[in-house]
């Protein structure tokens, strides 16, 4: 499947929203459940269905277009990685949009006093990025999977690490918004309804810095481990 930046930025605000919603229904459920209130938990749990199947349906679809285009092989544990993957993936493309946009012309004109303090021209804008998401992918790679295994570190710290280096690279894209001169360019394009791939290209760029995602698990989830009692009365009982 081609790689259409429109199409995973939609996702991508989806996958926000209804990341927002499914630990709130979980808690209802764990509330309506330690109350006795069983018909609060069944409707609540329909709710939280209802969000986990859009979940997985847009991990489906992100996966579907960044796998085969960003070269990063298949996504770890963590439906986080793959959206870290789609918003460097859509802020690479519209970054090359805007360099072919302000190439000459109009654009080219209308741009130049868009780029003041750190960067002069946009080939500049594009290696920070590029530098960026790269030193940003280094945050969260070394815990995969399919990396080698770090001395002295267990699968499950690992997985711990994983996880939380996966918030922080979250955390990071974010951040890159709060550069002053990328901000002021991205205004600027953004305002160029007449110049409509700067436009777009900027918004999109805007659009998924901004985005909040969080849908890592807050710590590992360990099987129950059976209580000492019963095992000793099975025990006894044979």
């Amino acid at each position: 499947m081609r790689f259409d930046p429109g199409t995973v930025v939609e996702t991508l605000q989806r996958l926000e929203q209804q990341g927002g919603l499914f630990r709130p229904h979980a808690a209802e459920i764990a509330v309506a459940l330690n109350k006795g209130e069983f018909e609060q938990a069944l409707e609540a749990n329909g709710r939280l269905q209802t969000v986990l199947e859009s979940i997985v349906t847009i991990k489906t679809r992100l996966r579907e277009h960044v796998v085969p285009a960003d070269g990063l092989g298949e996504p770890g544990e963590s439906l986080g990685e793959l959206a870290i993957r789609a918003r460097g993936m859509v802020i690479l493309m519209q970054v090359g949009r805007l360099r072919e946009a302000l190439r000459d012309g109009v654009a080219l004109v209308r741009s130049r006093e868009w780029f003041i303090g750190r960067f002069q021209r946009i080939d500049e804008v594009a290696t920070f990025f590029r530098d960026e998401l790269r030193r940003i992918n280094g945050i969260w790679k070394p815990y995969r999977q399919d990396q080698p295994v770090l001395a002295g570190v267990s699968d499950m710290d690992r997985v711990t690490m994983y996880r939380t280096t996966v918030r922080i690279a979250q955390r990071a894209l974010r951040e890159l918004a709060d550069e002053l001169d990328i901000a002021r360019l991205l205004e600027k394009g953004a305002a160029a309804a007449d110049l409509p791939d700067v436009h777009v290209a900027c918004k999109q760029i805007q659009t998924v810095l901004s985005l909040q995602i969080d849908v890592e698990p807050s710590r590992q989830l360990e099987p129950r481990r059976p209580w000492a009692g019963a095992a000793s009365s099975a025990a006894g009982s044979q």
